[in-house]
């Protein structure tokens, strides 16, 4: 194999990323841009005349696709004779070498992003044929990028993507982190379609040929069927069912029997091996992997829908409730519907977006900080020129507060229940919010800012005001919009299925974001004098307030990606300002010359309670598994500069330090009883249960499998631990490192040790035990009131007699429990916030994550004027 050139065209080389059979990926990077791309080079001759095919169909079909979720072909061309190819350069690592099974809401936002960006390459006609974890790599954002166009086909072209009659095994790049990347590639700069290359067949692959990964292939595929997108989506439930579960669903099978048992059965039902996943996604998977076609999801968009709809709150019994749940979805930066409406509604389907890229600019300037409150400064909306109300979230108050030029926030309306949803008024200096009830509903108010006087104006639980006509929308009138006061009237009605939740004007046009059960929030266009509805697509949309300009003509929105416009006129869709975050909605001034964002979203902290107010013990945010020692110790488990995670340790007088660290995922931590030693659990290819030496940092490896979970310490030493199997969770014991362990208990999972060792706490759903070691006996623990809900976690209290439980009908309740079953609630967390398990620490606090919601208001700045008014 040739050696790696030190340049190629303009492209500087740094370094290799993976090696293949066929040539190898370098690290570049681009001196006239000042970015790092990565570059898949040919260095097996023997290969040039399928390289320069493959290279040509893949800078085609990805050069077709403008999405977040798909990576970005540059550049295709040759050196030295030797054919490369040019891509973004994705850091990251891939689903196959992620730690697994992976806990179902992360699972089900991997899934969301992958589909999202095949349904933008089955919209363009573009059919991948190779989807499978090493093909999909996670920044350390949580962002999915979908790799590797080099087997795809264009169903609109005669031309196909290469790949030798029969289907070959899969053979990445390179072992490793380097293999991760070794898809992430680019092009001869596009405006549309790529270029075919001198010398390209036109059709690389012959009827009835097996194309793909034979562990990710659908059954037509084996009997050399057309390519189609319903086999895309057959691939992609397979790797969602891989990841749940933490294997493939017809493990260990050899090429032949894996034909055969893909082309006679039906994957088993994903539930089999999870039994706890949540019904909607589990439904999802198994649909998406029917051995029928026409059973699937005719493609990647209505799998994405449905996906949507899984990851969509149940419907609530109040707006209040709605609420709560659409600044969960704001803060998580998902994206996903809020779901209110009657089930097995038809939604009409909206047409594709027409998404163009952006022309390049320079580098824009920071967004400007405006507020500084420590809260949640959520959905803001200029009610003058110069003044921007909001609302803003603390706990489970919110107040309509205002922010001047100078950064000086005032108070408009305060009251014990929430005041919200503020809009511009009807007259100069008037303010129109929403607020609650004493009867539990909600109700639309008027705020004269010179007198201070509030008047009621209409039941509404949303409402904009276009010169001096109010529009509003409430419960009682689902899909409608109407105006209020006399005369009142409904102007237009959202089409079946679709809950509008708020509302924004410009001109004679009404932007409604709405939510329904098939399909992430999306936003319908209303004319107020024809009462005509349209619903265009938009991508990625959150949930916040989008802006309208003054004519009505451009929609402002925050989507995954940033913040992006759309023309109502001609539906083009384009980035204005990417990785910009704006959940929490946006406003235009009048002038339209500034961009006022919320930055809304949850932070992760570590927090005690006991008798006191909480205490903040860990606040730098991104922080998960706190565990607390036998000498008022605290372990917990953080993110690491440049990827993946470490363990923390905090003891009494001394500053923390890092005593673990790993570049997949570390588990919960458990400390020995003298608390000189840790135990934790590592995910990944190099998996299992690791114990740490805390004063010499040595590090024993005692189980070599990724399935094992939440380890704690029994007497004499040992662990006992979770590991979770194709028949569901059971309790191991193991004596010491090199011995081998053994079974306790089935279908149940580790909760906690008592401090001697000899008692276990198991949970079974929202059943908790005791389990003896010595006579391997189990009882049932009585919760009393605490057992009222699902159990989100427990552990003995620090006397070992009784519990710490978390649990409820929110799973929000922390309880002590004694052994005769009486409940004793310790803390509630707030409303809009959640909880992670607990830890008893020394003292007899309970330690646990909250989620707590923040996020400030940000101003666009620089060139924000020329975006807002495009030629």
């Amino acid at each position: 194999m040739d050696p790696w050139p030190s340049e190629i065209a303009e492209y500087r080389v740094l370094r290799r990323l993976g090696r293949g059979g066929m040539g190898e990926v370098l690290l570049a990077e681009d001196p006239a841009l000042g970015r790092q791309v990565a570059i898949k080079l040919i260095s097996d001759r023997a290969y040039l005349a399928i390289a320069r095919a493959r290279f040509a169909v893949e800078a085609r079909a990805a050069a077709r696709i403008r999405h977040p979720n798909v990576v970005t072909i540059h550049r295709v061309g040759e050196a030295d004779g030797r054919p490369y190819l040019v891509a973004a350069y994705v850091p990251g690592t891939t689903l196959d070498q992620i730690p697994r099974p992976v806990p179902p809401p992360r699972a089900l936002e991997l899934g969301v992003q992958l589909a999202g960006g095949l349904a933008a390459a089955h919209r363009e006609h573009v059919v991948h044929r190779d989807v499978k974890p090493a093909n999909v790599i996670v920044d350390d954002a949580g962002a999915v990028t979908l790799l590797d166009f080099g087997l795809a086909k264009l169903t609109d072209e005669v031309a196909a993507a290469p790949a030798p009659v029969g289907a070959q095994p899969d053979e990445p790049a390179a072992p490793g982190p380097a293999a991760a990347r070794a898809g992430d590639l680019s092009t001869i700069t596009f405006d549309g379609a790529a270029p075919a290359l001198p010398g390209t067949p036109l059709e690389l692959t012959s009827a009835g040929s097996q194309v793909g990964t034979p562990r990710y292939m659908a059954p037509e595929a084996w009997r050399g069927a057309p390519a189609a997108p319903t086999a895309d989506v057959y691939a992609l439930g397979l790797v969602l069912w891989e990841l749940v579960a933490g294997r493939h669903p017809f493990e260990g099978l050899a090429r032949d029997e894996l034909i055969a048992r893909v082309c006679a059965d039906d994957v088993p039902p994903v539930r089999d091996a999870v039994p706890s996943l949540p019904p909607a996604f589990a439904e999802v998977i198994d649909r998406a992997c029917r051995r029928d076609p026409a059973a699937r999801y005719a493609d990647a968009g209505l799998a994405l829908a449905a996906l949507e709809a899984a990851r969509a709150p149940q419907p609530l019994g109040s707006r209040r409730a709605i609420a709560l749940a659409a600044l969960a979805i704001i803060g998580g930066g998902t994206g996903v519907a809020l779901v209110a409406t009657r089930a097995g509604a038809p939604t009409p389907t909206p047409p594709a977006p027409t998404v163009t890229a952006e022309a390049p600019r320079p580098p824009p300037a920071p967004p400007r900080t405006l507020t500084a409150l420590g809260g949640c400064a959520d959905l803001p909306t200029f009610v003058d020129a110069t003044t921007i109300a909001f609302a803003l979230l603390r706990g489970d108050d919110v107040d309509v507060l205002t922010t001047v030029g100078d950064g000086a926030t005032e108070v408009l309306a305060a009251s014990p229940g929430w005041d919200w949803r503020p809009t511009t008024g009807r007259l100069p200096g008037e303010v129109l919010y929403v607020r609650d009830t004493d009867g539990g509903g909600t109700e639309l108010v008027a705020l004269d800012r010179a007198s201070g006087v509030i008047t009621h104006v209409a039941t509404a639980s949303a409402a904009v005001a276009i010169g001096e006509t109010v529009y509003a929308i409430d419960d009682d009138s689902p899909g409608a919009v109407r105006t209020v006061g006399a005369g009142g009237r409904v102007v237009a009605q959202l089409p079946p299925g679709k809950l509008p939740y708020l509302l924004a004007a410009g001109g004679q046009r009404l932007a409604v974001v709405v939510s329904d059960p098939e399909s992430p929030p999306g936003v319908c266009i209303v004319d107020v004098a024809t009462g005509a509805v349209r619903c265009p697509a938009t991508e990625r949309l959150q949930n916040g307030r989008p802006a309208l300009t003054r004519d009505g003509r451009f929609l402002y929105y925050a989507a995954r990606a940033g913040i992006r416009r759309l023309d109502l006129d001609t539906d083009t869709d384009v980035v204005v300002r990417p990785g910009v975050r704006a959940s929490g909605g946006l406003a235009l001034s009048p002038d339209q010359r500034r961009l006022v964002i919320s930055d809304c979203r949850s932070f992760g902290t570590i927090v005690a309670v006991g008798d006191g107010p909480p205490e903040a013990l860990v606040t730098e945010g991104l922080v998960v598994h706190p565990v607390g020692g036998p000498a008022g110790e605290l372990a917990w488990v953080t993110t690491r500069d440049g990827g993946g995670t470490r363990m923390m340790v905090r003891a009494p007088g001394s500053a923390d330090r890092e005593v673990a660290a790993a570049d997949g995922e570390l588990g919960r931590p458990a400390f020995s009883s003298d608390g000189a030693r840790l135990a934790f659990a590592i995910g990944g290819d190099d998996g299992g249960l690791r114990v740490v030496e805390l004063a010499t940092g040595a590090v024993t490896r005692w189980t070599a499998s990724a399935h094992d979970r939440g380890p704690g310490w029994a007497a004499a030493g040992a662990l006992v631990f979770t590991r979770l199997g194709d028949g569901g969770p059971a309790v191991m014991h193991q004596a010491g490192p090199d011995a081998a362990p053994s079974l306790l208990l089935e279908g149940w999972s580790l909760e906690d040790v008592d401090r001697d060792g000899h008692t276990l706490l198991v949970s079974r759903g929202r059943r908790l035990a005791r389990f003896d070691l010595g006579r391997r006996t189990r009882t049932a623990v009585d919760l009393g009131d605490a057992g009222g809900g699902d159990l989100a976690g427990a552990r003995f209290d620090r006397d070992g007699a009784g519990y710490v439980v978390l649990g409820g009908q929110e799973q929000g309740t922390f309880y002590r429990v004694d052994r005769r079953g009486h409940a004793r609630t310790v803390y509630e967390v707030p409303a809009g916030q959640s909880a992670g398990p607990p830890s008893v620490l020394a003292d007899g606090r309970i330690a646990f994550r909250p989620e707590i919601w923040l996020g400030e208001l940000y101003e666009l700045t620089d060139d924000w004027a020329d975006l807002a008014q495009p030629d």
